[in-house]
């Protein structure tokens, strides 16, 4: 006989607790690349550390876009686990891959298209505008895997899994954190890169986090399947899978354009300005976005309990919500990450 499952059995005060410590993990993690980045590239000289900064609003766009598709998928799948129906969320996995892959590659394209435009509207400095398109075009390539690690994550996690995902995250960083050096400055047998190793760096990251992440669903036991045989595109699923992932967007792009808005201000006065920005918002995205890991491991639980209609289980977590400084009539929409109880239950379908 199958075990319960531990969002449906635990005590809510110790499963938010015990589900939100990964994920914060794991959003301080996601967060570091550009740090990273920035941490060696400075190095190299004024001007790249700049083009990196100039990057930084394009890249953490592409990094909301993959937790908008990774949300939506968390919250229906955890859903129909609490309902029972395990066909269903089987098919969400392999819709939720399947979106990630296309949608990946779509921004991929964009953001090779838009670039050129863009870093031309910053820099009238031949060689920031040099460095940026050559860190650009390398970093666009690590949106599909970007995407599809991070949407298999919360597959996992809408399981009550929080820890595994966490270890092909860790993977990830410390590829891209020991690559860096290598590749900008030419250890060894490697050729000295520049500011193009630092990007190729990230992207290997992010390409080791997605393989480990293949091999964790497919090949461990799992709560759920990536199910192929006799699955159809479901324009339902779809939609709902944007619907429910859309406020997770909302929050973090909103950075993306308030760099891009105070970029706009800054370059009036020198390149060094938006190098010190870039990095000051950097480690203030990695702290806020870290805190941001509470909601993911709190989502989950609530969509769960939604489908299993043990509304009791979602109530008695107004306590905690209470401590943040939230009205009782504030944690509805809070726990739901902005979406009401009544909008939550019919974009899931549940009755």
């Amino acid at each position: 006989m199958q075990a319960e499952n531990k969002m449906a059995v635990m005590p809510i005060g110790k499963l938010i607790c015990q589900m939100s410590a990964p994920p914060l993990i794991s959003m301080f993690l996601q967060y570091s690349y550009n740090l990273v980045d920035s941490i060696f590239v400075a190095r190299l000289s004024e001007d790249a550390l700049t083009a990196v900064s100039l990057s930084f609003p394009i890249t953490t766009l592409m990094n909301a876009a993959s937790i908008w598709i990774g949300v939506g998928v968390n919250v229906l799948i955890a859903g129909y686990l609490g309902k029972k129906e395990q066909n269903n969320a089987n098919t969400v996995v392999t819709h939720g891959i399947f979106l990630s892959f296309i949608v990946g590659a779509l921004l991929n394209i964009l953001s090779l298209l838009i670039m050129k435009p863009y870093f031309m509207a910053f820099s009238s400095n031949e060689e920031i505008y040099k460095l940026s398109i050559a860190y650009m075009s390398i970093c666009s390539f690590m949106q599909i895997p970007n995407m599809v690690h991070i949407s298999i994550q919360k597959i996992i996690q809408a399981t009550g899994n929080m820890v595994a995902p966490m270890w092909f995250q860790i993977a990830g960083v410390v590829v891209n954190f020991i690559l860096n050096p290598i590749l900008i400055f030419g250890i060894g047998a490697f050729p000295a890169m520049g500011i193009c190793g630092s990007a190729l760096a990230t992207v290997a990251g992010y390409l080791v986090s997605m393989i480990l992440a293949f091999a964790l669903l497919l090949g461990t036991k799992q709560k759920v399947q990536l199910k192929i045989k006799g699955v159809y595109w479901q324009k339902q699923i779809i939609s709902k899978i944007f619907a429910l992932g859309l406020p997770s967007f909302i929050m973090n792009a909103l950075s993306s354009f308030m760099v891009t808005f105070v970029n706009l201000f800054l370059i009036a006065y020198s390149a060094t300005a938006i190098a010190f920005f870039g990095a000051y918002f950097k480690v203030q995205q990695l702290i806020i976005m870290t805190v941001n890991g509470l909601i993911q491991g709190c989502l989950p639980v609530m969509s769960f309990n939604y489908g299993a209609k043990k509304q009791r289980k979602i109530t008695f977590s107004f306590p905690l919500w209470h401590n943040f400084g939230f009205n009782h009539d504030d944690y509805r929409y809070t726990s739901c990450n902005c979406i009401s109880v009544t909008n939550f239950k019919i974009i899931c379908g549940f009755r």
